[in-house]
């Protein structure tokens, strides 16, 4: 007869003694296991441990009770720190905004409004920006024209500065009046213009 191929892969089979020995060697583990555990619960559980937890949870109370004084005094430290840092930080940018802005003067009461009505967190730039553009522009007041002497050619009614009513015998007398006064004023050397 012909014995069954058998593959390669196949595991075999474990003898049934052998399965019950280690039936109970397991089952044993799992007792030993259980019995650890109901002996730590009792010890957990026994009066003197029960003790030993309610002294260390009112010593951890009046610990708890310093530490809390301590820690709301650290937390108002904390808070006034900070405050004092907002302020600086606050005086830093407003030097800095009024050297960017000469004109900040001229709106810093609008900005401080801006700034305590507003709804979201402003810097004093911002502020400044929105001051200045809710402003209306300031008239400018009208630039004095000075006199031009471009390529004009001075005239027999060339006014001396302090006598407007000088005039000139022509347009020679003028010329050198002009020349001599710009030499006088500018000090060219030279003498000729």
């Amino acid at each position: 007869m012909t014995e069954p191929i058998k593959p390669e892969n196949q595991q075999e089979l474990i003898p049934k003694a052998e399965l019950e020995t280690l039936k109970t060697t397991y089952e044993q583990s799992i007792a030993d296991l259980q019995k650890k555990v109901s002996e730590a619960q009792s010890a957990i559980l026994a009066p003197d441990y029960l003790e030993y937890l309610d002294a260390k949870k009112s010593l951890n109370k009046g610990q708890k009770v310093e530490g809390n004084d301590e820690v709301k005094e650290l937390r108002k430290q904390l808070a006034d720190t900070r405050a004092a840092l907002a302020e600086v930080a606050a005086a830093q940018e407003l030097e800095t905004v009024i050297k960017a802005h000469p004109d900040f003067n001229d709106v810093r009461k609008d900005v401080q409004k801006i700034l305590e009505e507003s709804k979201t967190e402003l810097t004093i730039e911002q502020a400044y920006l929105i001051a200045k553009a809710q402003k209306p522009p300031a008239e400018k007041k009208p630039e004095e024209k000075k006199p031009e002497f471009g390529n004009e050619k001075p005239s027999g009614v060339y006014p001396v500065e302090g006598d407007s009513s000088k005039k000139f015998k022509n347009e020679n007398d003028a010329a050198q009046a002009a020349a001599n006064e710009v030499l006088a004023k500018y000090g060219i050397n030279g003498g000729v213009i």
